[in-house]
């Protein structure tokens, strides 16, 4: 089974954190697929032009320099966004973003609105099974 990690690229290496040696062995191990999710976690609806930005897009070069390859999706953090936070992604270069709106991801939701099944941190496995039909 593949895997998602929505990485918050200035917190590699930080304690509680794996470091870029880490992430490109899970990569290269072919089962997990890194994406941004901007560089501190925040909240990019209260964020002004220069912060958001430099959230978005300076998250996805460092996560490209540092990893060798492109990052063509984004993970909105905690589901935040607006037009103009979806005007950055786009400008950045993003192909699709997910959202926290539950639900599988379907094109008719616009690629950069997506919707996700969460899977959150101490879940069973029987509650994992759940969500999948």
């Amino acid at each position: 089974m593949k895997a998602t990690i929505f990485v918050t690229s200035d917190y590699i290496g930080s304690p509680n954190h794996f470091d870029w040696s880490q992430l490109k062995e899970m990569e290269q191990a072919g089962l997990i697929e890194s994406v941004v999710h901007t560089r501190h976690h925040v909240d990019l609806t209260k964020s002004n032009q220069a912060h958001l930005v430099d959230e978005i897009s300076g998250a996805k070069q460092r996560l490209e320099e540092r990893l060798g390859h492109p990052i063509i999706a984004f993970a909105y953090p905690s589901g935040e966004f607006n037009q103009n936070v979806i005007k950055v992604v786009k400008r950045a270069g993003f192909e699709f973003a997910v959202t926290t709106k539950n639900g599988y991801a379907q094109k008719t939701q616009g690629y950069l609105t997506l919707h996700s099944i969460r899977i959150l941190g101490g879940q069973s496995i029987a509650s994992f099974v759940r969500k999948f039909p």
